[in-house]
């Protein structure tokens, strides 16, 4: 198998030779052996398939190492997991923690093989303990936290950096397709966790952002889980909102970055007058985090566009029809003058006399003064 001989493996089988026999070191088996990266990977199906068909078994579990199907993942072998699968692969098989051949996958950052196992018919957990803060996460918060994008490096060259962009890219398209496929199994793309903080999957990217800043196009991951369903104005357990969530980070990234998560919450319609615990608004996140007056000149517009944006529109709840009665308001040293309606003018004739102290004396009510609404919680 390692030296790829297929005229001799045939020979080898003609003549019995187990096909399952663990080898004497490192219980290595001869199919374990053929799902490994290989130059010719066609020759590489054609011995796997060969194997398969002459009784080995696709669910032989190898202590402390990979087995076939986890080297055919490793090593991107796709013809192998076709043909481990339609040989029998056992797809609820688990490791010792508990994760399947999905997980491992995602694991190690084979995401492109995760979206075929899924299409095979490979079924995600429906939740993840990831051990302290980080109990019962849901497959999309289990995939966040797995992908880690290359660390930008002040350092790179322009090639270096290409490539990552590259490699970034394409990492960001399959999560996507991995994405769309959890949907399809329908993967509750709202679901919140159990621990202190209750998040759901689009709060943990806001929350994980800050944390993986580097140039990858995250944003399309984003648009999936809107797209999918996801509720854009769920709070936590400390009444944040993804909302929120992006506009404090705006300390920790380039405001340029925020202002393509904040237009794409709010063009799916998030509330800007949601309040935290605290009873404060995204837009109150967002001056505590980011300063006018330290800004280059040329993220000057971006800072007033995210001001604009996270500013809750005025709502009136006043009838238009008494709008349109109200003539002027104006200032007047400290006093307010405002000229009613002849309808708010009018005192009703059974207002007019007031019984006092026994005795009937007619009293002049004031003037009801009708105002515009106000809603800027001044």
């Amino acid at each position: 198998m390692k030296k790829q001989n297929e005229k001799k493996i045939e020979k080898l089988l003609k003549k019995g030779e187990d096909v399952n026999a663990f080898s004497k070191y490192g219980k290595r088996t001869p199919l374990g052996e053929s799902c490994k990266a290989y130059a010719d990977e066609e020759k590489a199906d054609r011995i796997t398939a060969l194997l398969l068909d002459s009784g080995a078994d696709a669910n032989k579990k190898i202590d402390f190492a990979n087995d076939a199907m986890k080297n055919a993942v490793a090593s991107k072998r796709h013809g192998a997991i076709n043909l481990l699968c339609s040989h029998g692969y056992n797809f609820l098989a688990e490791d010792g923690k508990g994760n399947g051949i999905v997980e491992f996958a995602v694991g190690t950052k084979c995401y492109e093989e995760a979206c075929i196992l899924l299409e095979l018919g490979a079924v995600p957990l429906e939740r993840y303990d990831f051990g302290f803060c980080r109990e019962d996460y849901t497959p999309f918060m289990f995939l966040l936290e797995e992908s880690i994008f290359f660390i930008y490096d002040s350092y790179e060259t322009e090639e270096q950096r290409e490539n990552r962009l590259r490699l970034e890219k394409k990492n960001v398209a399959d999560l996507c397709r991995l994405f769309k496929l959890l949907l399809e199994k329908g993967v509750d793309v709202n679901a919140q966790t159990d621990d202190h903080r209750k998040m759901t999957a689009l709060i943990l990217l806001a929350d994980r952002y800050a944390t993986t800043r580097n140039d990858a196009p995250k944003l399309p991951i984003a648009k999936v889980l809107l797209d999918g369903g996801a509720d854009v104005d769920i709070q936590d357990a400390h009444g944040k909102t993804a909302l929120m969530c992006f506009a404090e980070i705006s300390w920790a990234t380039e405001i340029t970055d925020i202002v393509d998560w904040i237009r794409l919450l709010v063009s799916y319609g998030a509330d800007k007058t949601f309040r935290d615990e605290k009873g404060l608004t995204a837009l109150d996140y967002f001056h505590r985090s980011c300063r006018r007056d330290d800004l280059k000149e040329a993220e000057i517009p971006v800072y007033d566009e995210i001001e604009r944006l996270l500013t809750p529109e005025a709502k009136s709840t006043t009838p238009k029809s008494e709008k349109s009665k109200i003539s002027e308001i104006r200032t007047d040293g400290q006093m307010l003058v405002a000229k009613a309606t002849a309808e708010a003018n009018a005192v009703p004739e059974a207002n007019k006399s007031v019984t006092e102290s026994g005795s009937a004396k007619n009293v002049q009510r004031s003037s009801h003064v009708l105002l515009e609404d106000m809603s800027d919680d001044w």
